[in-house]
Formats: C-alpha cells, structure tokens, sequence
C-alpha cells in the first residue's frame, strides 16, 4: 500500500514498495518550480518549442531567426526551452531560450568566445534578454539563470 513501509508502519515519503522518495520529487505546485528542484528536473521539464518560438518571432522581432541574422552572429538556438506557466498552457506564456554567439568576423561582439545569451520571448513575439548578451559563458550557467527565473 502507498505511504505504507515493510513493518507495515505509514510513511508519507516512501512509496508503496517501501523505499524511500526524495523530499525533491515534489518539485511542482500549481504550475511552478519550487526551490528544491533539481537540475535533472528542470532540465526534464523543458521541451522542444522551436517552432513555437520562430512563429511567434514572425509576429513581433521578423528577423531575428533570418539565415543571415544568425550567419552574421554565428548564432546557435539551444534545443530545450522552458515556458513560465503549465506546459499544457505554453502558448498562453512566456518561453526562455538560450541561444549561443559567436563572431567570425572582423567586428567582435563581446570577444570572439562561444558565450551564451538567455531570451525571452513574449506571445506577441518581442525577444529580449535575461541579463547581458553573451553573459554566460558556459550552457550549464544559462540553463542555472532561467531555473532561477521561472521559480
């Protein structure tokens, strides 16, 4: 029986086989990230929204995804995002992204280093920046940075 240990004693963080729950898997109430998430969970619970964030581009920032836009900056767009309300609900909110930068050319935006740039993008499709462009210089930082917004 679940919350129930092998002496038959109730336990409310043990599962009906007796072994114990991490106090994190209840990471999750009323849509939102609570503190004790773990980065394993956050990052199970992005999803791939790219098409999703280019639709709405279209709408409010047209070129920010054009072949040559992204050419010029060397831009790369992170596979996972995260939306700020129920996954169910994504296109009713907010959707963080990370996308990576680096120049090859002779202008150098913020050094020539792959660095890491976090986004957002509203449903009317206006991006902008969580912090500075290029402000993390590893995915892992930038991934911390939009755990640490959304809860």
């Amino acid at each position: 029986m679940k919350g129930f240990t092998r002496d038959g004693k109730f336990h409310p963080i043990t599962d009906y086989k007796g072994v114990r729950k991490s106090r994190d898997q209840n990471v999750k109430q009323e849509g939102v990230l609570l503190k004790t998430t773990s980065m394993k969970q956050f990052l199970d619970r992005g999803r791939y929204l790219g098409d999703e964030i280019k639709r709405r581009a279209e709408k409010g920032s047209p070129h920010f995804f054009d072949k040559d836009t992204m050419r010029f900056f060397s831009s790369r767009l992170s596979e996972l995002m995260w939306s700020e309300g129920e996954l169910k609900d994504y296109q009713k909110s907010n959707i963080y992204f990370i996308t990576s930068e680096a120049d090859k050319g002779t202008v150098k935006h913020a050094g020539s280093a792959r660095a890491f740039t976090v986004r957002i993008i509203d449903v009317d499709g206006d991006i902008n920046a969580l912090g500075k462009f290029q402000g993390f210089s590893t995915l892992g930082e930038a991934r911390r940075a939009i755990k640490d917004a959304i809860r």
